[in-house]
């Protein structure tokens, strides 16, 4: 959800522009293949866990759409409406910086000790 947002933001006037000059028809439907490109790969899951992954991307939604709105009042009613920014801004630089942690450890070349 955080990455859809991110991206609405970052791209959205690029993407205009881009398809202005198109026919609207025409620009749907790529998203339109976009959108099934994405659904498409879980294909590429093992099959027994198929249902699994599916599952907890239904429930994910699920869970951040009954959690969202009562931290975001919360945060709205007593401490700052900017506060929901601030923390959106927080977790998601958060998130990324854990996957750069995890990218380093993941490809970091392990040194052998040396043959004696």
């Amino acid at each position: 959800m955080a990455t859809n947002a991110k991206l609405v933001v970052l791209f959205q006037c690029a993407v205009i522009r881009a398809g202005a000059p198109h026919r609207p028809l025409n620009v749907l439907a790529l998203g339109a293949l976009f959108n099934s490109l994405g659904a498409g790969s879980v294909a590429l899951a093992p099959a027994d866990m198929r249902g699994c992954y599916m599952g907890l991307y239904g429930l994910t939604w699920g869970v951040s759409f009954g959690i969202a709105p009562v931290i975001g009042g919360w945060l709205n009613d007593n401490v700052t409406p900017a506060a929901i920014w601030h923390a959106g801004l927080a977790m998601g630089s958060a998130a990324a910086l854990g996957l750069l942690l995890l990218d380093r450890r993941l490809h970091t070349p392990r040194i052998a000790p040396p043959v004696r």
